[in-house]
């Protein structure tokens, strides 16, 4: 749908995509940012759960520069900011709150007290900006707290789709769904804006084979799930 790029476009507010990981916006709306960046609009992600935790072997760091290389295929503008993936994060006795993986894909813990932190770090620095937020449909609690965060203390403009936490039957993310708005519009991907976000999601060399099995299905398994689709999937509050 051509009128939600054009209607972004027409606004003087600097616009700004909400990620809760570093590669899930390239995968959610690559093509629009793309297409967004195109037009000469200010446009950006701020990437939210990239914080480095102390004296644990992590990726971050390599994460963060492959998220850089596809923020620059995309022709945006990128900002990390500190909070921790769910994965490292501890209670107040120094205990992992999600000690296996199959904790962060359950009901966020109580023990998860970054709620209000998040919420006005996040209203404090996306003020005055026209805020698009990821739908929150995968169940990893990360997604789930975001979208519950954006909504409690931002006002979004819309809402992007979790791609690819569906888009691959063997990835068990799948099956949780928020409460949506009515307006859903698949936004049209033209031949650059798909090749730009193909180029963009294979700058993640560290998660291309947990997502896509390996790097030469990549352009397959986006671009056939775009044509399910009809383009990529927001929607409109």
């Amino acid at each position: 749908m051509r009128e939600f790029i054009d209607k972004l476009s027409a606004s003087v507010i600097e616009i700004v995509y909400i990620a809760p990981h570093l590669d899930d916006a390239a995968l959610g709306a690559g093509a629009t940012l793309r297409s967004i960046a195109k037009l000469g609009r200010d446009v950006s992600v701020v990437t939210v759960f990239c914080g480095e935790p102390d004296g644990i072997q992590n990726n971050v760091q390599e994460r963060k520069k492959e998220d850089l290389l596809a923020c620059k295929e995309l022709g945006i503008t990128a900002t990390h900011l500190g909070f921790l993936d769910a994965i490292y994060r501890r209670d107040k006795y120094g205990k992992h709150i999600y000690p296996y993986l199959s904790a962060v894909v359950e009901e966020p813990a109580k023990e998860d007290t970054l709620l209000s932190e998040l919420g006005y770090a996040l209203s404090s620095f996306l003020k005055e900006k026209v805020v698009i937020v990821p739908a929150g449909r995968s169940r990893h609690v990360d997604h789930q707290i975001l979208r519950k965060v954006c909504d409690e203390y931002l006002e979004p403009f819309a809402y992007y789709d979790d791609l690819p936490y569906f888009a691959r039957s063997s990835i068990a993310l799948v099956s949780f769904n928020p409460n949506m708005p009515e307006n859903a519009v698949s936004v049209q991907v033209d031949e650059d804006a798909l090749k730009a976000k193909i180029r963009a999601v294979k700058k993640y060399m560290s998660q291309l084979e947990f997502l896509f099995g390996s790097n030469d299905e990549v352009g397959n398994i986006i671009t056939a799930y775009l044509n399910s689709t009809g383009g990529e999937v927001h929607w409109i509050k």
